[in-house]
């Protein structure tokens, strides 16, 4: 759970999700900013696609590709200027999903919904890996108008390989081989 030092603990409701300290806002997140001196404020704002929010007295605040750290640094400094004790709660309300397909030699094909930044080992376990007819060194992820080769024998490369909205993944079955004689 990521906590920010020196916010107050307002007695309202909050809700945080866990993400990791270094992760960077998108487009789609949901910021929960809750100010003291004004508890019937709005609480919550999307990073548009522009990958801005806008605040009712901070303005409009860059957020996307950021850490949260630094939009509370933001907002401390502007709440500054219209609030005498800026008191507030930051945290992030949800974060954006993807939706990816996938189709061929798995044990759930389908669409699943994914956080933003997900890996191709996170779609794998989504649908509950490969069936033990999988090719694993002939793979496709279709990306827009792209065929990419993914060779899964590299399970390396698998969490660091993230995955876009709309991504199809096709996992071809193996090649048959009959012995006769």
């Amino acid at each position: 759970l990521l906590t920010l030092p020196g916010l107050a603990e307002p007695k309202q409701s909050f809700r945080r999700i866990s993400v990791p300290p270094n992760y960077l806002l998108k487009p789609g997140d949901q910021l929960e900013i809750i100010i003291e001196a004004l508890p019937e404020a709005e609480k919550i704002y999307q990073v548009s696609s522009d990958g801005n929010i806008q605040h009712p007295i901070a303005g409009e605040i860059k957020a996307a590709g950021k850490p949260l750290l630094d939009i509370e640094k933001v907002l401390r400094q502007r709440f500054a200027y219209s609030l005498k004790r800026p008191v507030f709660k930051l945290g992030i309300y949800s974060v954006a999903e993807i939706e990816t397909s996938v189709v061929g030699e798995v044990n759930r094909q389908g669409v699943f919904l994914l956080n933003a930044g997900s890996s191709m080992l996170d779609l794998l376990a989504q649908c509950g890996g490969l069936t033990n007819k999988a090719d694993v060194s002939d793979c496709i992820l279709v990306r827009g108008n792209e065929k990419l080769p993914v060779n899964l024998k590299d399970r390396t490369e698998l969490g660091k390989f993230k995955l876009a909205n709309g991504d199809v993944f096709m996992v071809s079955p193996g090649k048959r081989v009959s012995v006769t004689g």
